[in-house]
């Protein structure tokens, strides 16, 4: 089974479940950083470009009072901006099982 060139697969239109992706975050804090990620994402490629959308409110921390926090005005403000967008300018792969996106 051929599963065409590179060309061929950037040239595609996909879409992407929240079964088999994740919408992740790192914030640097003293010595160590907190992690999350985001529950409710949806995103698709076409043309070469990577875009979608994650909902605020599911946001996923292991600390509760971390998790109201980044719902304040200071960081999200999830009331004014209850969804987070992203488009690619750029893909790279990193190795033979994960890619980083630029935007």
């Amino acid at each position: 089974m051929s599963v065409g060139s590179q060309q061929d697969r950037l040239a595609a239109t996909s879409s992407f479940s929240a079964v088999h992706s994740a919408i992740t975050f790192s914030v640097p804090y003293l010595v160590a950083s907190f992690r999350g990620s985001f529950e409710e994402v949806a995103a698709t490629f076409v043309d070469g470009k990577l875009s979608g959308t994650a909902v605020v409110s599911s946001v996923d921390v292991k600390d509760e009072n971390l998790a109201a926090h980044l719902m304040s005005a200071e960081f999200f403000d999830a009331d004014n901006h209850p969804e987070i967008t992203f488009t690619s300018d750029e893909l790279r792969s990193t190795a033979t099982t994960s890619s980083s996106m630029a935007s």
